[in-house]
């Protein structure tokens, strides 16, 4: 790695740490607030109206096929990804090259095998049509010395120390050992080196996985490794504190319901087509009859609308007329409250 990788490896995983704290220091002020908002009652009408929509079959279906929906995406992403991280981290500590038994996996890291170059006419006449594009993944096996033949695809180390993925466009003797000239299919010229057997790291099976690689190449690198942790800190976190927020959630919703007693206000069923049921509070006055909830708009009689502000009124109604009227007062923390998640 030189210094311009150094230096680009170091930019990125400072950009993505400073990205982690300003994500972590945001999101933990927005909990707080939120906390703040739900303890003091600000998002009343906000859970009335969950509670409400929740309660309805249709809506219940949805949301819960939803929620799989989500849990399958997340976790399939997560399934990805470590493996992926995995791979990387083996090849990266196996010169590049993820040899399990006599197979292996390895990165295409330039397109000279990419396209049909009209020097070699070879590629036409034995119809060789098994190129592959940079950063796709491709499969090696292992194949001993007798086997390999030319025009066969084989991945080596050059007398650079570089993996290098060429064609074997001639085989001979140098030295009293077996030697393979050999050509990117995309260049027009054969390679200065020839390797040896003991260079092959194995035969190309004409099996890949296309742009994979970019992904494995990516983990492999300084600032891969520090975004990869990152993005699971900040699922962490931003699950850590929704979990704070739908605790605080749960125990006003509960709240509520002891006042406003929604399970009465969902049984109207059992009574007569004549009766109707008013919720004021909030602001705004939600309307239910013998079919459940019908609407919600906001309130209009200046009475019901100054007590909504701090207590619920339930008015029961028979053929247009009052019935029953009860004043419920849900508690709420003080403004100055604070609570830190």
């Amino acid at each position: 790695m030189n210094t311009f990788d150094l230096i680009a490896a170091a930019a990125t995983s400072l950009g993505v740490i400073t990205f982690a704290i300003i994500f972590t220091l945001l999101y933990h002020a927005y909990t707080k607030s939120s906390i703040k908002e739900l303890k003091t009652g600000k998002r009343d009408v906000e859970l009335v109206d969950a509670c409400i929509h929740e309660r309805q079959r249709s809506v219940k279906i949805r949301r819960r096929v939803v929620a799989i929906v989500k849990g399958v995406c997340f976790y399939g992403l997560i399934a990805l990804l470590i493996p992926l991280f995995l791979l990387a981290l083996y090849s990266k500590l196996n010169g590049d090259v993820a040899m399990i038994r006599d197979r292996a996996m390895m990165v295409v890291a330039s397109g000279s095998m990419s396209l049909k170059n009209e020097a070699n006419d070879y590629l036409v006449s034995e119809k060789l049509d098994n190129q592959f594009d940079r950063y796709d993944v491709i499969l090696l096996e292992r194949v001993d010395p007798a086997d390999l033949q030319v025009y066969d695809v084989i991945a080596f180390v050059n007398d650079q120390g570089v993996n290098t993925i060429h064609r074997i466009v001639g085989i001979k003797t140098e030295g009293g050992r077996t030697v393979f000239e050999t050509r990117g299919d995309s260049n027009n010229t054969t390679d200065d080196y020839n390797p040896s057997y003991e260079d092959v790291i194995g035969r190309y099976t004409d099996q890949r996985v296309p742009s994979l690689g970019a992904v494995v190449l990516f983990f492999q690198s300084i600032g891969g490794v520090v975004t990869l942790l990152a993005l699971f800190y900040c699922l962490y976190m931003l699950d850590h504190f929704n979990g704070k927020i739908r605790e605080v959630e749960e125990e006003r919703i509960e709240q509520i319901e002891a006042a406003i007693g929604f399970d009465e206000l969902e049984n109207a069923a059992s009574m007569h087509a004549d009766f109707e049921e008013t919720l004021y509070y909030k602001g705004y006055a939600y309307i239910f009859n013998e079919k459940g909830f019908l609407g919600k708009a906001p309130i209009t009689d200046k009475t019901y609308l100054e007590q909504s502000d701090t207590a619920a009124i339930r008015v029961v109604s028979a053929n247009g007329e009052r019935k029953a009227e009860e004043t419920f007062i849900i508690n709420t923390e003080e403004e100055g409250d604070e609570n830190t998640p």
